[in-house]
């Protein structure tokens, strides 16, 4: 699935996964379906909301709301930006 690097100012450093329960919930509350942002790319701001759904599940007190949890984390696609070696085909994505 997709891993997040979630960090903040306090010492909270840690890779979530977005599992595909927490992707239908995105689905759900978005309407844009996971594959599309495949395709698309994802904004900042869609990440952030993914992030919110999966950490309300990973990590108890994740903020309720998105604007607060949006203030108190740092959100990054794990592998963002770099190449894998093993996946020619990965780079040109």
């Amino acid at each position: 699935m997709l891993d997040l690097h979630i960090t903040d100012d306090h010492g909270f450093d840690r890779i979530i996964t977005v599992k595909p329960r927490q992707l239908l919930v995105f689905e759900r509350l978005t309407g844009i379906p996971f594959s599309k942002m495949e395709d698309d790319g994802v904004s900042m701001a869609q990440l952030y909301q993914l992030a919110h759904i999966a950490m309300r599940v990973h990590h108890s007190e994740t903020p309720a709301e998105l604007a607060e949890f949006e203030l108190r984390y740092d959100v990054m696609p794990v592998g963002d930006g770099e190449t894998d070696a093993s996946d020619p085909g990965r780079a040109a994505a």
